[in-house]
């Protein structure tokens, strides 16, 4: 990435870790891929709190890639414990590029996700031929750190392919929000930067799993060419007309 690219993905993510504090419903956020020494990496080390801070707030930052972390992750799925535990249950939201408890391991056992038996992962890309319907409690939702998706067309499902076919412990699917489906963007751009795209998620969950249309609304309201569909607009009553 350059410079510039890395210095938005750096603060996309602080907007994700400070909305997730706020939020009366935080998720449990793992973000993959963030090296030591990496500029990404430099650029969060200069904020106060971070890493230990962040992991304390279920934001948890992992040197190691998305594979490697998730992988490890459903390899120790304890099987013993299939039940709703609203803790370590509630939805992952993972930004493959993204320490934890104050400790000095990385990617450590205690920093692992948390799945539980059957735990899928899905893979968000506009690219995706599936329509995301609702968020699921046992369900790592994957957000891919692009920054220029016009430089990178296609680059989260080719990625997302990629994982599928040469990792056969990690059956991950693909899905797109469903945009299309609920707003008429006429001239307006579909492209979400990562922390919009996570913050929609948020949203939703926090609308009670239901109502798409508000939590995009809400992330992106400055956006006036888009449009709710079945949206009208206020028409003068006509029993009013010719009234003085």
């Amino acid at each position: 990435m350059t410079w510039k690219e890395v210095n938005s993905l750096s603060l996309q993510l602080r907007y994700a870790y400070a909305m997730n504090r706020k939020s009366p419903m935080p998720l449990h956020v793992h973000v993959t891929g963030v090296k030591s020494g990496c500029d990404t990496r430099k650029h969060l080390e200069k904020i106060d709190g971070f890493p230990d801070r962040w992991a304390g707030r279920a934001y948890h930052v992992h040197e190691g890639s998305l594979e490697d972390v998730f992988g490890s992750a459903l390899s120790n799925v304890d099987t013993s414990k299939d039940k709703d535990d609203k803790q370590e249950g509630d939805n992952n939201a993972a930004k493959s590029h993204g320490k934890e408890e104050g400790t000095e391991k990385d990617d450590s056992q205690q920093s692992q996700p948390k799945l539980r038996p059957n735990h899928q992962l899905v893979y968000l890309t506009g690219d995706s031929e599936n329509t995301l319907s609702t968020l699921d409690n046992n369900t790592t939702y994957i957000i891919g750190g692009i920054v220029d998706r016009n430089r990178l067309k296609r680059a989260a499902i080719e990625r997302a392919e990629a994982i599928g076919s040469n990792n056969s412990t990690l059956p991950i699917k693909t899905a797109r929000l469903p945009l299309d489906e609920h707003f008429d963007f006429k001239g307006s751009t579909r492209v979400l930067t990562c922390n919009h795209v996570f913050e929609i998620l948020l949203k939703y969950r926090e609308n009670g799993y239901k109502d798409w249309g508000g939590a995009v609304m809400s992330v992106l309201p400055d956006r006036k060419d888009i449009h709710e569909k079945g949206e009208t607009k206020d028409e003068p009553n006509k029993d009013e007309e010719g009234k003085s």
